[in-house]
C-alpha cells in the first residue's frame, strides 16, 4: 500500500516564506524534529501534515470545505497548522505512508454528535480550539528494520535507540491541528490496509473507525445547491477558482497570517475542468522510497530550473534577456522577483558545472560524450539516508580518500604533484577502496547512529567530531570523491577557518586540490584534431572561416550519430549538447550569411562546443524576433549570467535586479 503519484504532478506556487516562518513561530519543538528531536542542523524539514499536492484536486478540496464550514476557496494546506519539522530521512518514508500520527480518542469524539455516533454536519461544525494536541507515533508498514534514535533532552549526548514497533517512544506534543492529522490517517485506512497491519492497528486504536468515517464524510461531494448557501459562496458569486485564488495575493508574502485562499495552481491541466473524475497525487513528488536514499559523490552538474514569467506562471519558461531584466526592473508591482543576483550567480554557479565534464573527458582519457551529462555512472552512486544525504549535498561532512588513492593518478616522473595527462591516464581497476567520514562544518549538534559491524542487533551512537567513526569501505571511484572534495576546498562559500583545519588534518588534500584543478581545466582549442577525443565522422571536411572583424557569424552542421536507430543525422538548427561528430564550418569568409544563423562577440567564442553568451550577443538577439529560442542554451546564458552578475560598468540600472 503506498500513495497513487502521477507521473508529472501539477505544478503549485512555491510555499512563501512567510508561511515558513509563521510555522516556526507557533512550533511546540522549536523547529527540531518532532520525532526524533534533533536539532534543525541535521537536515531538519519543513512537512506538511496532510499533503499540499492534494489541492489539484479541486474535488477534495471542495468537499473539505463544505464539510469543516469554511468559506469556498478559502482552504490553504499551508497553513502553520498542517506544517511541523521532521527529519529528512523520517520525512521521506512519512510521504510513503509508512508511519502516521494518531491522535487521541478523545479529540476525535469531538467531531461527532453526543448522541449518536455521526459526523458533525457542515451547519453543525466546530473547530476544536487548543495550541496544543498530543499524538502517538504508529508505523504503518516496511518499519520492522528501522530504528529511531530520539534524543531524551537538547543534550545530544543523551540518545535513546527505540526499535519497531516503537512503544517505548513517548507522546508527542505538536501545534499540528488534528483535523489535518485525521485527513492524513483516513486516507490511509481508506486505501485499504490488508492482513495483520490493519487488525493490529485497529485492535489498538479501536476509535480509528471513526477517523476513517471522519475522511469518509470530509471528502464527500458537495451538494448540488451549494453555492447557493450564503455561508459556503456568499463573497464567491462566480465558479471561477482561478480568480477566487487570485484574491488577497498581497497578503501571502507580507504577514504572518495565511491568506484564506487556495494554494494557486501553476500549470493546467485536465483535472482543472473534470476534477472529480481525475486521479490525484497522495504524496510529494519523489523517487525514493524509504529510509534512505542515492547520493552521488560529486556535486553533480544539474542546473536549477530556469526562472518563470512572473504573469504566466511556469507554463511557459520566460527567457533570461536583457530586455527581460529591465522590465523586471521596472516592475513596481512585483512582489517576488524571480530574479535576483544572488539566485543568478547560485544557478549559474550550478549550470558551469557541466562545462566540467567535457575537462574530465578530455583529461581522463576518454571519448567526446562518453561521460553523462550529470554523471550518472555507477562509479558515482551510493546510498545514504535522507538526512545525511541533505548534509552531504550542503558540503556538512565528505568522504576523505586515503593518501594511496591519489597516488595512482600522479605522474612519478614529475617533480611537484601532477596529474597524468590524457595519454598516460591510468585506469581504475581496484572495486574496493576506503575513506574517512568528515565533519566539515556545522556538525556539533549532530549525531550519527550506525549499525554495529560486530552484531547487527546493536546500534552504535558516534558524536562530533566523530573521530571513533569506522573506516568506511565502499566501490565509489576515488575520482568522483576527489572532484566533491575539490569543490568544496574551492567554493567561496566554504570559509578558510573551515577549510585550513582539514589541510592540517590531512597533508595530501593539497594533492587532491591539485588534481581537482588539473582536472576540470580547459579544454585545449586543438582539442578536436585528437582522433582519440573526436572520432572522424565519415563525410568529415577540415574547413574553417575566419574573420578579422569584431564580430562574425558562424554556422555549425553536427554530424551526430543515433545509436537507437542506427542513422547519422544533420542539423544545423542549433548545438547539441553532447555531440559525437565533429562541427565543420560551411560558410567561407566571401560568402552572403544567411540571417537565421545566430550571431556571435568574437570568433575565439566558437572553439568550444557551448558559445559564450555576451551582453552584445544578446542585444542581437533581443532586438531579433525570427531568433528561436533554442539558440540561447543554458551554457552560454550561464556564461552571460555570471558576466551580468560580475560585470561593474553594466548598463542596467543601478536598481536592476538581474535574474
Amino acid at each position: 500500500m503506498t500513495p497513487q503519484t502521477l507521473r508529472r504532478p501539477p505544478s503549485l506556487e512555491r510555499r512563501t516564506t512567510a508561511a515558513r516562518k509563521h510555522a516556526e513561530k507557533r512550533d511546540y519543538s522549536k523547529t527540531r524534529c518532532l520525532i526524533e528531536n534533533c536539532s534543525s542542523t541535521k537536515a531538519v524539514e519543513l512537512a506538511h501534515i496532510f499533503d499540499r499536492q492534494r489541492t489539484t484536486k479541486l474535488s477534495i478540496i471542495e468537499a473539505i470545505e463544505w464539510g469543516w464550514a469554511m468559506r469556498k476557496g478559502s482552504l490553504n494546506l499551508d497553513t502553520s497548522r498542517n506544517i511541523l519539522f521532521l527529519g529528512a530521512s523520517l520525512h521521506e518514508i512519512y510521504k510513503y505512508w509508512k508511519w502516521a500520527l494518531v491522535p487521541e480518542e478523545s479529540v476525535v469524539r469531538q467531531y461527532f454528535h453526543k448522541s449518536f455516533d455521526l459526523p458533525l454536519w457542515r451547519k453543525d461544525f466546530r473547530d476544536i480550539q487548543g495550541e496544543t494536541f498530543k499524538y502517538t507515533f504508529q508505523p504503518i508498514q516496511d518499519m520492522e528494520d528501522i530504528y529511531i534514535a530520539r534524543q531524551s533532552t537538547d543534550n545530544s549526548q543523551e540518545v535513546i535507540i527505540h526499535e519497531y514497533p516503537f512503544k517505548t517512544l513517548p507522546v508527542l506534543t505538536s501545534h499540528v491541528h488534528p483535523k489535518y492529522v485525521i485527513l492524513h490517517l483516513g486516507q490511509i485506512l481508506c486505501s485499504g490496509l490488508v492482513g495483520s497491519t490493519a487488525h493490529y492497528i485497529m485492535e489498538k486504536y479501536p476509535w480509528l473507525e471513526l477517523v476513517e468515517a471522519l475522511y469518509i464524510r470530509w471528502v464527500a461531494a458537495i451538494p448540488r445547491n451549494a453555492d447557493q448557501d450564503p455561508t459556503y459562496a456568499q463573497h464567491y458569486p462566480q465558479d471561477d477558482v482561478q480568480s477566487l485564488s487570485s484574491l488577497s495575493h498581497s497578503t501571502s508574502t507580507a504577514s504572518f497570517r495565511t491568506p484564506l485562499r487556495r494554494i494557486r495552481r501553476l500549470r493546467p491541466s485536465v483535472d482543472d475542468q473534470s476534477s472529480s473524475s481525475s486521479s490525484s497525487s497522495d504524496s510529494s513528488s519523489s523517487s525514493t522510497s524509504g529510509s534512505s536514499s542515492q547520493g552521488t559523490t560529486s556535486n553533480g552538474t544539474g542546473s536549477s530550473n530556469a526562472s518563470h514569467d512572473h504573469k504566466t506562471g511556469n507554463s511557459d519558461a520566460r527567457l533570461l534577456t536583457y530586455r527581460a531584466l529591465r522590465e523586471q526592473a521596472r516592475d513596481d508591482k512585483l512582489e517576488n522577483p524571480k530574479w535576483t543576483k544572488n539566485r543568478i550567480a547560485s544557478w549559474a554557479e550550478q549550470c558551469g558545472l557541466r562545462g566540467i565534464v567535457h575537462s574530465l573527458e578530455w583529461n581522463w582519457g576518454l571519448k567526446k560524450g562518453s561521460l553523462d551529462p550529470d554523471l550518472d555512472t555507477p562509479g558515482n552512486f551510493f546510498f545514504l539516508g535522507s538526512s545525511l544525504h541533505q548534509m552531504y549535498r550542503e558540503w556538512k561532512w565528505v568522504l576523505i580518500p586515503e593518501a594511496s588513492a591519489l597516488d595512482q593518478f600522479i605522474d612519478p616522473d614529475i617533480l611537484w604533484p601532477e596529474s597524468y595527462g590524457r595519454a598516460e591516464f591510468p585506469e581504475v581497476k581496484e572495486n574496493t577502496f576506503n575513506y574517512i567520514f568528515q565533519p566539515v562544518f556545522d556538525m556539533e549538534d549532530v549525531y550519527v547512529t550506525r549499525v554495529s559491524d560486530e552484531n547487527t542487533q546493536h546500534v552504535d551512537i558516534h558524536e562530533y567530531p566523530f573521530d571513533k567513526f569506522p573506516v568506511i569501505s565502499s566501490s565509489i571511484d576515488p575520482r568522483f570523491v576527489i572532484l566533491h572534495v575539490g569543490q568544496m576546498l574551492t567554493s567561496s562559500k566554504i570559509e578558510l577557518s573551515v577549510k585550513d583545519p582539514l589541510r592540517e588534518k590531512y597533508p595530501w588534500l593539497d594533492t587532491l586540490e591539485d588534481l581537482f584543478s588539473s582536472w576540470v581545466g580547459s579544454v585545449p582549442h586543438d582539442a578536436f584534431k585528437d582522433p582519440t577525443y573526436v572520432p572522424r565522422p565519415d563525410g568529415y571536411i577540415s574547413s574553417c572561416s575566419e574573420s578579422s572583424d569584431s564580430g562574425v557569424y558562424v554556422e555549425f552542421v553536427y554530424c551526430e550519430t543515433t545509436y537507437r536507430r542506427g542513422s547519422i543525422r544533420s542539423s544545423s538548427a542549433s548545438l547539441s549538447t553532447t555531440p559525437i561528430g565533429l562541427p565543420c564550418c560551411t560558410n567561407s569568409q566571401n560568402e552572403d550569411v544567411p540571417d537565421e544563423r545566430p550571431y556571435y562577440h568574437t570568433v575565439e567564442e566558437i572553439q568550444g562546443e557551448v558559445v559564450p553568451l555576451t551582453h552584445h550577443a544578446l542585444e542581437q538577439q533581443d532586438n531579433r524576433a525570427d531568433l528561436q529560442s533554442a539558440r540561447w542554451t543554458i551554457g552560454r546564458i550561464s556564461s552571460w549570467a555570471i558576466e551580468c552578475t560580475n560585470s561593474a560598468d553594466s548598463a542596467l540600472p543601478p536598481n536592476t535586479i538581474c535574474p
